[in-house]
Order: structure tokens, then sequence, then C-alpha cells
């Protein structure tokens, strides 16, 4: 079988078994899951060779071999967090510019299907979404299937309903089938159906549950949760001890986060990057510097036209933002909120995309694709009392030592110009409507400039320099000049 496919084995009648996969030196635990009336163990091989199993199921003993093969064309495994940014298990470069759709698998086969295909033509690679039902504005329907049984007071988590998880699996390798990252949220605080408060100990059985089930598929992420300090039903002590059982369980360590309303979650081993909302995403050079690890701005407000304050961003305000998370080396993710009637909201349930932004995704999202890595130009952990900003004034440094840290921070991230640098090249971005950049090449011999406009998407040669130079800007907002060294 094809490496990072997923092999399987069935056992009938009797508990979830358990199993250990052996190749070479490598050796992987992976235990079972209950579907429907048979017991089954899903393994993803990330190593091409022989591969040698024993499994055990009540009194049935089982054992045999397979042979991995290489991965084909397309088929780059999951995705790991890296330093400040995300590759595929090949190697191959992950920038998740992903969208939000958090029950779109509760919906019609027919608004299922508009989904995809709305994903399949854009240029999103990660989608966020739910594995409970959501209840909240525009979101008031009863699923035909919940998750689990129903029992007199509340949910039975030992008895999974297995025409709900035949069906989320489903929407999970259709994702995979067009190169789409299922972004799995696990907890939410949108809630009348009781999931909200389940018990730690019944958490831990449905988490386990999930990783046991879900984790062989290659294009799975973990968020504990979405907005998880709205969730006063769990404590600290509960996140911590279900970010330690996904990353106990989960032998493939899939990416885990865990989502703030207002407060982003403490630094935590279980974490692999930052999952962040913030209306001020030009902060994410400060939550770069002080997490050391990835940042996705996963909710900085929609562009559509809802009655909420985050629900009615214009297209050049969401593309903005999205820049200013960018340009700070983190991610961001996308989110749409157009009313309709029928109230398929793409941002809830799916359906078509209608807004502008979307191809100003694609657009940013293949200018970094042709760059090389990254990252900003100042570390906001380094700088010295001495720093200038925009060569306006000095001792910047100094005069920051007069505000609290946490004002500090702040003062810093909002001040410091957004640009970013790597091998051979830079890119600032500007915030306002300047007639001109004074920029600067970050090595030696002669450099090509662009003018980038990141709304109408062009991208026009506007001279060389050597050293520094002044660039013509047309006076609009959401420009970008891009330093490329001349070969």
């Amino acid at each position: 079988m094809e490496q990072y496919r997923i092999f399987e084995l069935v056992f009938d009648g009797c508990e979830p078994a358990s199993a250990i996969f052996t190749c070479g030196d490598i050796k992987r635990q992976v235990h079972g899951f209950r579907k429907g009336a048979v017991s089954v163990i899903r393994f993803m091989p990330d190593t091409v060779g022989t591969w040698q199993y024993k499994a055990e199921c009540g009194a049935e003993l089982r054992s045999g071999e397979f042979t991995c093969t290489p991965a084909e064309e397309g088929n780059h495994g999951p995705v790991h967090a890296q330093g400040f940014g995300f590759s595929y298990a090949d190697g191959t470069r992950c920038l998740p510019f992903g969208t939000t759709c958090y029950v779109w698998t509760y919906q019609s086969e027919k608004t299922i299907a508009s989904t995809l295909s709305s994903l399949e033509q854009s240029a999103f690679n990660k989608v966020r979404m739910c594995v409970f039902p959501k209840f909240m504005a525009f979101n008031n329907d009863e699923p035909s299937h919940f998750p689990f049984e129903k029992k007199e007071d509340g949910w039975d988590v030992t008895k999974p309903d297995e025409t709900f998880w035949s069906h989320f699996e489903a929407c999970i390798a259709a994702l995979d089938k067009r190169g789409i990252e299922a972004e799995i949220i696990l907890f939410h605080p949108y809630d009348r159906w009781g999931f909200a408060s389940l018990t730690r100990e019944d958490s831990l059985v449905y988490l386990r549950y999930c990783v046991h089930r879900l984790s062989a598929y290659k294009n799975v992420w973990w968020s504990l949760a979405n907005e998880y300090d709205l969730l006063t039903s769990k404590t600290a002590e509960d996140w911590d001890s279900f970010g330690v059982c996904i990353a106990e369980e989960d032998i493939y360590r899939h990416p885990v986060s865990i989502h703030d309303f207002c407060v982003i979650h403490p630094p935590r081993e279980w974490m692999s990057h930052v999952s962040v909302q913030s209306a001020y995403p030009s902060r994410t050079i400060l939550w770069r510097a002080k997490y050391h690890l990835p940042v996705i701005v996963d909710e900085l407000g929609y562009e559509g036209d809802l009655p909420f304050h985050w629900g009615n961003l214009s297209a050049k305000e969401y593309v903005l933002r999205m820049w200013e998370a960018v340009m700070g080396g983190g991610y961001c993710t996308h989110g749409e909120t157009f009313y309709s009637e029928d109230e398929i909201i793409w941002w809830a349930k799916g359906g078509t995309l209608r807004g502008e932004a979307v191809a100003r995704v694609r657009f940013l999202k293949e200018l970094l694709e042709e760059l090389p890595p990254l990252s900003p130009a100042v570390d906001l952990g380094n700088l010295s009392p001495d720093a200038t900003v925009d060569g306006q004034f000095t001792a910047f440094g100094r005069a920051m030592e007069a505000l609290t840290p946490p004002e500090r921070d702040e003062a810093m991230a909002d001040m410091i110009p957004p640009m970013l640098t790597g091998e051979g090249c830079s890119l600032l971005y500007l915030r306002g409507c300047p007639a001109w950049a004074d920029v600067s090449a970050t090595g030696e011999g002669e450099y090509e400039a662009e003018a980038i406009d990141a709304w109408n998407m062009t991208r026009n040669p506007v001279g060389t320099i050597r050293g520094s130079g002044r660039i013509p800007l047309p006076a609009r907002e959401g420009m970008a000049v891009l330093l490329k060294r001349k070969l």
C-alpha cells in the first residue's frame, strides 16, 4: 500500500483491539475503535518498506505484513510544525491559508457538494470544522445524527453513532482528495445539547475515540476548542488533560492548537502552534516572539454583512488584516459571513463563496509560494535601546522603558514596519497610502524592485537598487514592495 494512506484491520464481535506495527527499528502501538458491530484498527505507514504487525482483539490474535510503497505525486504526507512554520512529512513547505466552515458536515448533500466545489476552486488548503453541532445566530437546525447515543441524563460517549462518524470521516476524506487539511475543533461553547458540559472523564473517552478513529487520516489537525475561554464548564486542568491526551494518543503528531475568545492560551508542550482570535493582527510579530511557535490568526473578523462587529468587514479591510498577520511572520484563516435567506452562511454551513477576499487570498498565497521562506526583519526580543523606527527617531528602546511590559509589547508590535526577509529578497508592506517607500536591500548586489497592489492583485517592476533607494508608489492603500536579488 502507498505511504501515508490507511491500512485497516477489522475484527468481528470483540471490544476495541490494539496492535503493534514494526518496520526495522520503528515501532508503533495503535489502538482500535468500535465501528458499528466490528472493531477496527487503522494505521498510517509513514516509512517505505515492509511493515509487520501483531494485533489482539479479545481472544483473537492476528499477525501479518504488508509492503509500504513510496508516496505518489501530490501525496506529501501529514503536516508538522517546524520552527515558526509548517512542512509536510516529505519536506515540502506548507503555507496554511485556510477557511472556517464550522458545521458544514451537518448540512444537506447538496450544500456539502457546493462546499467542496467552492473549496476546489479556491486556494484554501485547510478547513476549520467542528465535531459537535453548533447553536447560535443562523445556526438553529436540529441535526439528524449526533456523535453519540443519548441517555437519560446526557450522552453515552461509549456508544458512538456509526452513521454520524462514517459521514464525518467521509468528509475528511473528501477534503484530503482535494489536498485540503481538516482542522477538527473538538469543543466549543455554542451548545444546547449538552456536549459543552461533558465531564472530564467523558471528554477523555470522546477524545480517545476521535484520535483512534481519525488520526490515520494524513490531513487531520486538532483544535482543542473554538473560544476555549467561553467554555466555563472547563478548567485549566481540563484543557491540559485534553492536550496531553491528544499528544499521547496521536502517534502521528498531527498539529494541535487551542483557539481563544480574548485570552490566548498559555504555552504548553502539547501545543504545536498558537491559534489566535484578534482584530489586531499587526501584533502577530509579538505573539511569535512571545510563544516561539508558529502563529495562525484563525479569526480576525469576517468579510460579510451580518449585524455583528465581527461579521461585517469590507473585503478591503479583511485583506489589510490578512497581510498584517502574514507580515508579522504568521498565517491567516479566511472567514465569510454574507447573509442568505436560507441561512446557508459560509462561516458556519459552507455552501458557495461570495466574497471578494477569496481571490486576494490566492494572490498572496501564490506570491509567498514563489518566494523562499521569510521571517520578520525585526526580532522584538532583541531590540537595542538605540533602535530606530522608519529612521524618524532614535532611542526607541529607551522610550519604551517608561511603559509597562504589555504596553511596551503592543507599542513595539504596532510601530515596527511590517517587513519580511529571506534568502536574496525582502517584502515590505505599507499600511497607509505613501507616494514612495525608501527601502534597503538585505545584501550586496543589484536588486529588482516590484510594486505589489494587494487589492488589485498586480505586480509591476519599478526599477533596480543597490544598497538602498526610493521606490515610487501610487499613494493608495495596501501596497507592498518586493526586492529580489538579480541572478
